[in-house]
């Protein structure tokens, strides 16, 4: 940009700058636009309300109709300093009751407005957060958007894409090649009920090349910002004696479908293979902790020609994780310019336990809280979303999301009605890319619980395996790429099951 012309944009009207700043595309795109002008920053602190919603409409009208905040990076972030703060500031006391303390009761009272405010409007969301932050005890008096803050949502930010692109770069290559190994299955190839579609090599490969488009991006940056604000949620509640179901109903209410929270999950299942946390420590080698033996009781091995068609050591490994998460944040297995530590896993161990190896802190007053929330399903299975059992593959997500009595995508207290609107009888990983038939089976107490059912010929044998190749972490890629892999519409071509 020559002189001119930098001095040509500072000498335009405050007015222009505004109106340059209501107009961007996005939310990086703004923080693009203000790391690059200083006086487009000044703008935007002396008016972040009229800026922060003209973003949040063109950030909403990239998915209609909907009109929740789940979609809003915006939002996501504001939340996330806030609750960072709140968190900062705990209770010293770790055994009084919430009515006896006064951070406990802010706790509760920010949960309860929080699904109050989910129950409206995207933007009356954003103007309770903004005055939240504004309101820090780090915050200048009377200021609309302190600096301090902004900076924090621009480092923020940063992360977040650090993140993202290293996402992207480690999850394409494995994926394509998953779909490069189940498509030269001849067996699986040929076997019209079997799960796996098959998909030309060269297509699968010209797919994995695609550039990542807007949605793809989007998609990716939403489920980012939504693990980190979930997890520490989910700690803050936890801390101020906040139940289980309510932290489940705080987190799920944030989104339309279960879409979102199958994105969600898909970074997180990326990031707990991915991260570096194991390291000899110089433990007794047969000692056990705390969530070794928790969940080692919980997993099961089921024979098959005996040999153990199920072996908990994934899962075990995955507990280790989940609750270093719990204690120490999305921090403890990712860190800003730590891009190593989120490469290639160095943890290739076998056996039933970890031996000693883990140097997750112990102390924790509860096991599996995190899982507990962001995976409620059976507890023991890893981190499967889908699981085959008895000729079905069942998402206990989505049967636990429209049978139990805390859904919390449903937004009508006590009511029942308008369900599929937020979780959809035909889920995209499932009937869309499965090619499962719907139906239904009566599970105990006469319960319905909705499954997608494969043929009789489907060699339930090779199922885990084969299942876990077709449907690996696909709940951020657009509809050009899963074509490409093979994975769209794999029954009723042309039939769209929704919109993620």
């Amino acid at each position: 940009m020559s002189l001119w012309t930098r001095a040509s944009f500072t000498t335009l009207p405050y007015e222009i700058h505004l109106l340059i700043l209501t107009h961007v595309p996005s939310y990086d795109a703004l923080i693009n636009y203000i790391s690059a002008s200083h006086h487009l920053e000044r703008i935007l602190l002396s008016y972040p309300l009229t800026v922060f919603r003209a973003l949040l409409n063109t950030e909403l009208a990239l998915f209609p109709p909907t009109k929740t905040a789940g979609r809003s990076l915006l939002i996501h972030a504001l939340q996330q300093i806030h609750i960072s703060h709140l968190a900062a500031r705990p209770c010293p006391c770790k055994t009084c009751k919430p009515n006896q303390c006064r951070w406990k009761q802010q706790v509760h009272t920010l949960f309860t407005t929080t699904l109050h405010l989910r129950r409206g409007n995207a933007q009356d969301e954003l103007t309770f957060w903004l005055s939240r932050v504004s309101s820090l005890p780090s915050s200048l008096p009377s200021s609309p958007l302190p600096p301090s803050i902004w900076a924090e949502m621009v480092d923020l930010h940063l992360t977040a894409i650090e993140l993202a692109q290293t996402f992207t770069a480690s999850s394409l290559p494995t994926i394509t090649a998953h779909r490069l190994t189940s498509t030269r299955n001849t067996h699986l190839t040929t076997n019209p009920f079997t799960l796996i579609r098959g998909a030309p090599l060269a297509a699968i490969l010209t797919a994995s090349d695609l550039p990542i488009s807007t949605t793809e991006s989007t998609r990716i940056l939403q489920a980012i910002y939504g693990l980190r604000l979930a997890i520490d949620l989910i700690r803050l509640g936890h801390a101020a004696g906040i139940t289980i179901a309510r932290l489940r109903e705080v987190v799920w209410s944030a989104y339309d479908t279960l879409w979102q929270l199958e994105a969600l999950v898909t970074v997180y299942a990326w990031l707990k293979a991915s991260c570096n946390v194991m390291a000899i420590h110089g433990r007794p080698k047969r000692e056990e902790l705390k969530c070794v033996r928790h969940y080692r009781r919980r997993c099961t091995r089921f024979p098959a020609d005996g040999q153990p068609s199920y072996d908990p050591t994934e899962a075990l490994r995955s507990a280790h994780v989940d609750n270093i998460v719990f204690a120490e944040g999305l921090g403890g297995i990712w860190a800003t310019g730590a891009a190593k530590r989120a490469g290639v896993a160095r943890f290739s161990w076998g056996g039933w336990a970890c031996e000693g190896v883990c140097v997750l802190r112990e102390g924790l007053p509860e096991v599996g809280v995190l899982r507990k929330v962001l995976l409620p399903y059976e507890e023991g299975r890893g981190d499967d979303v889908i699981f085959g059992d008895g000729g079905g593959l069942e998402d206990y997500r989505f049967a636990w999301g429209v049978s139990a009595p805390w859904h919390g995508l449903r937004r009508v207290e006590g009511g029942v009605e308008a369900v599929e609107r937020y979780v959809p009888v035909v889920r995209i990983a499932d009937g869309r890319w499965a090619g499962f038939r719907e139906g239904e089976r009566c599970w105990e107490g006469g319960r319905l619980r909705v499954a997608w059912w494969v043929g009789e010929r489907f060699d339930r044998r090779r199922g885990r395996r084969e299942e876990k190749e077709v449907l690996r972490e696909l709940a951020v890629w657009d509809d050009a790429r899963l074509e490409g892999w093979g994975l769209l519409w794999p029954n009723n071509e042309g039939v769209r099951v929704g919109r993620i």
